[in-house]
């Protein structure tokens, strides 16, 4: 089956006998350029590693992961727009320094990270793309599934608030800017009330996204 879809879209990309970029132009043609101050949405995949850098009384935590969302910007100006993002991941713990279960042993959580954010952005030409180099500050939540937990038992859920700041570059592709790249880090900090802790906890979030201009 994979095979049988390879074939056809390669034989799909030959029969328009044309560049990517000149592919892009005749699908998304009639909607106009898509260049930093033309365009109005922007919409995409992202992937990319969360890390928490937290420790709790007990010297455990969460571990590193891998993660997928997907984020939706929205430009009222050529150096401003606002941006709605949604992380998922999935975490393991680590154990207290003492090498004994730690406080969030077991508990395993799926999280649910979605923040708004305000983007403003320096669009640079650089030939046949454009470089926008950005920063973002931004507030929302954290929506967990634990695998346990002592109250609410498996499968029960929490929720924090949580905001951050980030700083990344875009590049845009094309004659029309219709296809972009993004890489990010975000410095996350977030309410952590459960568990008998009190603190702010703090992940670094490295990301890469696949956009769509329009």
């Amino acid at each position: 089956m994979k095979r049988v879809l390879a074939v056809s879209l390669g034989a799909l990309l030959l029969s328009f006998g044309q560049p990517v970029t000149d592919l892009s132009a005749q699908l998304f043609g009639s909607l106009g350029g898509a260049e930093p101050g033309d365009d109005v949405v922007s919409v995409g995949v992202i992937f990319g590693q969360m890390n928490p850098t937290t420790r709790f009384r007990d010297g455990g935590g969460f571990d590193a992961t891998t993660l997928l969302g997907a984020a939706a910007s929205f430009w009222f100006h050529r150096h401003m727009g606002v941006q709605i993002n949604a992380l998922s991941t999935e975490h393991g713990t680590l154990g207290a320094s003492d090498g004994r279960s730690s406080v969030v042993s077991g508990r395993d959580p799926r999280i649910w990270t979605i923040q708004g954010d305000l983007v403003v952005r320096l669009p640079l030409a650089a030939g046949a793309m454009t470089v926008s180099p950005y920063g973002a500050v931004g507030a929302g939540w954290k929506s967990y599934k634990w695998a346990f937990d002592p109250q609410g038992g498996p499968g029960a859920r929490g929720f924090d608030g949580a905001w951050s700041f980030a700083g990344g570059v875009e590049a845009r592709f094309g004659a029309d800017s219709r296809i972009g790249l993004r890489g990010e880090f975000r410095q996350l900090h977030t309410s952590f009330t459960r568990f008998g802790e009190d603190l702010t906890h703090k992940d670094r979030v490295l990301t890469g996204a696949l956009l769509i201009n329009f």
